[in-house]
Order: C-alpha cells, then sequence, then structure tokens
C-alpha cells in the first residue's frame, strides 16, 4: 500500500516524557482542528464538539499516568 501518512510519525521513544507528548500533540493538531472546523461547519457547536471530542478520547486512555504531575511536569 502506498497511501500517503496524514501524520507524522513520532521521533521519539514514549518514555522520553513530555517531549514525546508535545510532539504528539503537533502532529495530531492540523488533524483534530480540521475536524473541529468540519463539525462547527455542520452545524453543530464549537464547545459541544470539543466536549464530544474530550468524551470520546477519555476511554482509550488505558495508561492513566500520562495524566499525572510527574509525567505532565517533568
Amino acid at each position: 500500500m502506498t497511501a500517503k501518512t496524514k501524520i507524522n510519525g513520532p521521533s521519539r521513544a514514549p518514555d522520553e516524557g513530555p517531549r514525546y507528548q508535545e510532539e504528539c500533540q503537533f502532529a495530531l493538531e492540523p488533524s483534530v482542528s480540521k475536524l473541529i472546523e468540519l463539525a462547527v461547519d455542520a452545524g453543530w457547536d464549537r464547545e459541544q464538539v470539543v466536549y464530544a471530542l474530550l468524551n470520546l478520547a477519555a476511554p482509550h486512555i488505558l495508561d492513566r499516568t500520562i495524566l499525572g504531575s510527574e509525567f505532565l511536569y517533568q
């Protein structure tokens, strides 16, 4: 399959802490922003769209330590 990758892959390992998370956010941001804009253009309220995305994403967090202060503030 020769489909072009739409999201950049990581250049760091997950155990590199906040830098890995920052890189992941940077890679995902354009796609997430576009998804929000598509939903708003379809008539959905922006705040409700963002809240829905948070609710959809929350169950996918398997490693709760990602949300811990020791990870976010290293």
